[in-house]
């Protein structure tokens, strides 16, 4: 995974044969699969009803501002003026957009100690369609370089855990092509399959530029 803030993000996965990058920019995003574009431009909201919303994991880390991230939350239906305090597990959280132990709206969980999100509600049941809440734990959260991020991002269809992002290694300001996040100039210039991820599975790389 590739960022650089505000609000530019870039991923490539190789799993199953299956060669999947995704690209999003401030206003636009495009996702590709073995080299065909199959999704482009999706709402937030439309997002919410497939598996897209696993996307939303990483909009923690690519806004650094309060009010960016606040507004990108307010997208996603996360009401940043309701809060409340509750308990994860056996830590206490605040708690932005519900008030605990409700969960029939989407929420957003913190650490009430290190304000570090620990859990977010994408798609409350009421919303989901079968019934089943969509959401996102953010786990063993670590420092490099002076930048946290989480070793460990866990994704659940009510209680069954569907997929795991286990981060093996995470670089600090690398040198990244501004063209890599150019949705529209991948949109417009994309002919042929993409090459296999250089890297291994699931690194991180943070350019806070």
């Amino acid at each position: 995974n590739y960022y650089m803030p505000p609000g530019r993000f870039r991923s490539e996965s190789n799993y199953q044969s299956k060669i999947r990058i995704h690209v999003e920019s401030p206003r636009s995003d495009v996702t590709l699969v073995n080299g065909r574009i199959i999704d482009s431009a999706e709402s937030l909201s439309g997002a919410w009803m497939s598996g897209a919303w696993m996307d939303r994991y990483k909009d923690f880390f690519c806004f650094r501002s309060r009010n960016a991230l606040a507004a990108r939350l307010g997208a996603c239906g996360v009401n940043v003026n309701v809060s409340s305090l509750g308990r994860f597990q056996d830590i206490l959280v605040y708690i932005l957009g519900g008030v605990y132990p409700d969960e029939s709206t989407p929420q957003l969980w913190i650490d009430k100690e290190s304000f570090k999100p620990v859990r977010w509600i994408v798609v409350p049941k009421e919303k989901s369609g079968d019934g089943l809440v969509r959401e996102i734990r953010y786990l063993a959260w670590r420092s490099v370089n002076n930048v946290w991020y989480p070793g460990r991002i866990e994704f659940y269809e009510g209680d069954r855990m569907i997929k795991i992002i286990d981060v093996l290694t995470m670089d600090v300001n690398p040198e990244i092509s501004a063209g890599s996040f150019d949705v529209e100039s991948i949109m417009a210039n994309h002919t042929g399959a993409f090459p296999h991820p250089a890297k291994p599975a699931n690194p991180v790389n943070m350019n806070p530029d």
